[in-house]
């Protein structure tokens, strides 16, 4: 019986989150990096959750150089990536709110599907 993948951690979501990087957000995440970092993005992203692993499961304690590579990785996570994303989906993000920002005939077509789901954009 196996018990392992052949992909563990961040690894195994590779092709999924460079696939929905590439066509939703205008990104190759194989290349993409940070402005004057010199390391790719996916890398660095490797370092922080090898990092994050070791003090959760081990008791190490993060190094001021990784804990400063962690919030900047999440600061372009959540300030470059997702509103770019989030914008070729026709979706913003106001007061930490997920609004439409489309009008009703020019929304894509992921639109119907969130409806569907239940989703429903903030009033």
């Amino acid at each position: 019986m196996l018990l392992a993948t052949d992909h563990t951690g961040l690894e195994r979501f590779f092709e999924l989150l460079a696939s929905v990087l590439a066509e939703f957000g205008s990104v190759d995440l194989k290349t993409f990096g940070r402005q004057g970092e010199k390391r790719r993005f996916w890398d660095e992203m490797k370092v922080v959750s090898s990092a994050r692993n070791d003090v959760v499961h081990k008791g190490n304690e993060a190094t001021e150089e990784t804990a400063a590579m962690a919030v900047a990785v999440a600061e372009t996570l959540l300030d470059v990536l997702l509103p770019k994303i989030l914008g070729n989906l026709g979706l913003r993000l106001q007061a930490g709110r997920l609004r439409d920002s489309r009008s009703e005939t020019a929304r894509h077509p992921a639109y119907g599907v969130l409806r569907r789901s239940g989703w429903h954009p903030a009033e």
